[in-house]
C-alpha cells in the first residue's frame, strides 16, 4: 500500500464519476446475465407449468436484449462524447495519470489478465491490459455489436446473426468490468468498492418467484 502524504483521492473527480457509472452499467449486466441464466437452465420445466410461461419468454428474451445492450456500452469506444463506458474511463486515466494508491491491486489485476509490469505508469499499463483483452474478444465484440445494430436497435430484412457469444463470453466479459471498476475505487478513488461479482439480487429474487409458483429445486449455474 502506498503511504505518500503527496498521493491523492480521486474521490468526486471525473475519474470518481465516470467508475460510478460503469459500476452501475456492470451491475445491471450481473443482473442481466442472472435471469438469463437462471430461466435457460430451469427452461424445460418453466415450459411444462402452466402458470406465467408466456411471461418468463418475454423477460428471457427481453433479459438477452438487455446483455447484448449492456456489453456493447461498457465496451463502446469513447469517441466525440465523454463516455462511462470501460474505454471512456481509462482515456481519463490516461490523460491524468494519477499515482497509485496501492500498487499491488494494481499488479494483481495486471497478472490476472496477463497485462505488462506497471512500469513509470500504471494507466499506461492498465490501457495495455484492455487493449489486448479486447483484442482477444474482438470477434465475439464484434458479434454484440451486430446483434445490436441489425437485430436489436433495428428489425433488418434477412439479418444473418441469430446467435450471440457464448454465456462464458458473457460473463469473462463481465468480470474484466467489475474487476476493473473495484481495481479503480481501490487504487485510485480510496474505499471499499461493492462486490459486483456477488451482488446479485434480481437472482435471489427470480429463485424465490419460481419457487412461489411450484418449481422447486430450482437450478442457477449454466452448466
Amino acid at each position: 500500500m502506498v503511504t505518500d502524504p503527496d498521493i491523492l483521492s480521486l474521490a468526486v473527480t471525473t475519474i470518481d464519476l465516470k467508475n460510478i457509472g460503469l459500476a452501475k452499467a456492470v451491475f445491471d449486466l450481473r443482473q442481466d446475465l442472472d435471469m438469463h441464466a437462471t430461466l435457460a437452465v430451469n427452461w424445460s420445466t418453466i415450459k411444462n407449468h402452466s402458470l406465467g410461461v408466456q411471461f418468463f419468454s418475454q423477460v428471457r428474451h427481453r433479459a438477452l436484449d438487455s446483455i447484448v445492450l449492456g456489453v456493447c456500452k461498457i465496451y463502446e469506444k469513447e469517441k466525440r462524447n465523454e463516455l462511462n463506458s470501460i474505454d471512456g474511463l481509462i482515456t481519463e486515466l490516461c490523460q491524468t495519470q494519477p499515482k497509485s494508491l496501492d500498487d499491488t491491486a494494481v499488479k494483481t489485476f495486471l497478472e490476472t489478465y496477463k497485462g505488462p509490469p506497471i512500469g513509470t505508469s500504471s494507466a499506461n499499463a492498465i490501457r495495455s491490459t484492455f487493449n489486448e483483452f479486447q483484442s482477444k474478444y474482438s470477434a465475439e465484440l464484434r458479434s454484440f455489436r451486430i446483434a445490436r445494430d441489425k437485430i436489436i436497435a433495428h428489425t433488418e430484412y434477412d439479418a444473418l446473426i441469430k446467435t450471440v457469444p457464448s454465456y462464458d463470453v458473457m460473463e469473462r466479459l463481465f468480470y474484466f468490468a467489475a474487476d476493473l471498476y473495484a481495481l479503480i475505487v481501490s487504487s485510485f478513488v480510496g474505499g471499499s468498492p461493492d462486490d459486483l461479482r456477488k451482488n446479485r439480487p434480481i437472482r435471489t429474487s427470480l429463485v424465490r418467484l419460481l419457487h412461489e409458483i411450484g418449481i422447486s429445486n430450482v437450478k442457477t449455474e449454466m452448466e
